[in-house]
């Protein structure tokens, strides 16, 4: 369903395609079939260029190999080049396809499977492999990068939920996370591309309204006529996700403005704090702050 880990992670993920898909012979096969399986999946696709379920399934196991990077390696054999592998894993139509892991087949399947019955395949293939991601240690990893989100550390918070991703590629709460810190880091277009493919249903509401308001903040500050002159620093240092500088800006014309400017700024502050959330280090530090001035 998620084709990502975008940009920095989808990088990764192309970069390491080559190793990870393989056309494999019989004089390979122990390598990057067999001692492979010691470190991840391997799934061996028994196909031939005449087989027609074969040119649509190849795609899929292709695509769910570069969502599960690290995890999952893809070995295709051409079943008319290599009949030495094909007599020796007793394939006996196409498309056939082996799970290895250990160095032994652990699954199977013949035929063309839907997506979906694909993924459940793969998943508990892992599972049977004892390689899927532990839910303890990806929840751990989470609340590593939820507090180093709210301490103002978008670089390390972009870091842990890749990792996150690079074991569980369709973790809503990681992708939200990752979209976050990117346009924490002022990285808009990898934010959107990971926006477009969320799934409303499965997206924690806190984190989605934040991320959403983000992206509302954004299209309304590029917009400035909207705003009077003298915010024009305040929406420059917003559009570059500089809200440190920019809340004590906005703070200060509360404190030193006409009334019209200063009711500005206390709505531009109320929608920062709606971005970072309210637990974020700024946000409880501008609000104390912001109540201070208010209720001297």
């Amino acid at each position: 369903m998620i084709g990502l880990i975008k940009d920095r992670l989808a990088a990764k993920v192309q970069t390491s395609d080559a190793k990870c898909i393989l056309d494999v012979r019989v004089q390979d096969f122990s390598i990057h079939v067999l001692e492979a399986s010691n470190q991840s999946l391997v799934l061996v696709d028994f196909w031939a260029p005449w087989c027609g379920p074969c040119q649509q399934l190849t795609p899929l196991l292709e695509r769910m190999v570069t969502e599960h990077p690290g995890l999952v390696r893809l070995a295709k054999v051409n079943a008319d080049e290599e009949p030495q592998l094909t007599a020796y894993l007793r394939v006996q139509s196409l498309p056939t396809v082996y799970a290895f892991a250990k160095g032994q087949p652990i699954d199977a399947f013949v035929g063309l499977l839907p997506a979906e019955k694909l993924k459940e395949f793969i998943k508990n293939a892992l599972a049977k492999a004892n390689l899927a991601p532990q839910e303890n240690d990806l929840l751990k990893l989470c609340e590593q990068a939820d507090h180093a989100f709210y301490q103002k550390d978008p670089l390390h918070v972009s870091s842990l939920y890749e990792s996150i991703l690079r074991q569980d590629p369709t973790n809503h709460k990681a992708l939200v996370g990752l979209a976050r810190s990117y346009l924490m880091l002022g990285q808009r277009e990898k934010a959107q591309r990971i926006d477009a493919q969320l799934s409303p249903e499965h997206t924690p509401p806190s984190e989605g309204q934040s991320l959403a308001a983000h992206f509302d903040l954004l299209s309304s500050l590029e917009d400035s006529s909207s705003y009077p002159s003298s915010f024009s620093k305040v929406l420059k240092l917003c559009l570059e996700a500089d809200f440190e500088k920019a809340v004590d800006h906005l703070l200060e014309m509360v404190k030193n403005s006409e009334s019209q400017d200063a009711e500005i700024a206390k709505a531009l502050l109320l929608k920062i704090f709606t971005v970072l959330g309210y637990q974020h280090i700024l946000s409880i530090e501008a609000r104390r702050r912001l109540s201070a001035m208010l209720f001297a």
